[in-house]
Order: structure tokens, then C-alpha cells, then sequence
């Protein structure tokens, strides 16, 4: 089979199980790739999901609505996935964000946040290396990315 169209496939069924009925109208368009992490390079610095290209080439921090990842390989022992709950809108820093939610990477484990959150995967937090592949799928619902087919 084709993988394009698998992935394809497993976007749309991403958004729409998170954005059903009424909600699903709303989706514009959702991102899919797949990243395997090797336990060399078990961190993933901290970042906001944002359309990379408005960001680069003028300044505007546009999020997905919905971020989201499936873990098919990984363990509980490796780094988690650390989500805040801090956005990137201008104002004063914050010392330390509200709330904060850490993931454990376990294989069919699915896990979505808002897409305007900071998150990354501290490799500090890791007990043991291991191979992590997962999906990731973002779900845009005010327009897509510039350059998403």
C-alpha cells in the first residue's frame, strides 16, 4: 500500500475523532509525519507547534488547534513528553507555568493537547534508552499552514 495515503488516512481519522459532529466543519486541514527518536537523541527540545513559514517570514506565531502523537514503539522508562499549559501570546513572562502534564511514550498510547502549547521531551527525565516511533497529527482549524498540501 501507499504510506502517503495511509498517513493521509490516519489524519483524517485523527480530526475526526476529535472534532466530531458540528466541530468537524471547523478543520481546515491537519499535518502528519512520523518521527523515530534514537535513543542517542532521546530529548526533544522544548517548542511550540506553529506554521513555520508565517513565523519565519513575518513574525506571525499561528498554531494548529489540536497537537496530537501516537507512540508505536517506546517504553515507559524513556523520556516523557512533557506538556505546559503556556501559550506563546505576547505579554509578561511567566515564572513558571500553571499546570504541566509529563506522558510516559508507551506503545498505542494517543495523546492530544492544544496545539499552542509549549511541550518537548526533557531527555533529564529519561531511565532508560529505547527507540520512540510515533505519529504526529496537527489539526489546523483557522487556516493551514502556508505550504500544507
Amino acid at each position: 500500500g501507499d504510506a502517503g495515503g495511509a498517513l493521509a488516512s490516519l489524519a483524517r481519522r485523527v480530526a475526526d475523532a476529535h472534532f466530531a459532529g458540528a466541530a468537524r466543519d471547523r478543520v481546515s486541514g491537519a499535518e502528519v509525519w512520523v518521527q523515530l527518536r534514537r535513543p542517542s537523541e532521546n530529548g526533544l527540545e522544548f517548542h511550540f507547534d506553529k506554521d513555520e513559514a508565517a513565523c519565519r517570514d513575518r513574525d506571525e506565531w499561528r498554531h494548529p488547534a489540536l497537537a496530537t502523537a501516537t507512540y508505536l514503539r517506546g517504553s515507559a522508562d524513556s523520556a516523557p513528553l512533557c506538556v505546559f499549559d503556556t501559550g506563546s501570546e505576547p505579554g509578561p513572562m511567566r515564572r513558571s507555568p500553571p499546570r504541566g502534564w509529563l506522558i510516559a511514550p508507551r506503545p498505542l498510547r494517543h495523546v492530544a493537547f492544544e496545539g499552542g502549547r509549549l511541550h518537548g521531551v526533557p531527555s533529564e527525565l529519561s531511565r532508560a534508552a529505547c527507540d520512540r516511533l510515533s505519529v504526529l497529527v496537527n489539526v489546523w482549524t483557522a487556516g493551514r499552514p502556508e505550504g500544507l498540501r
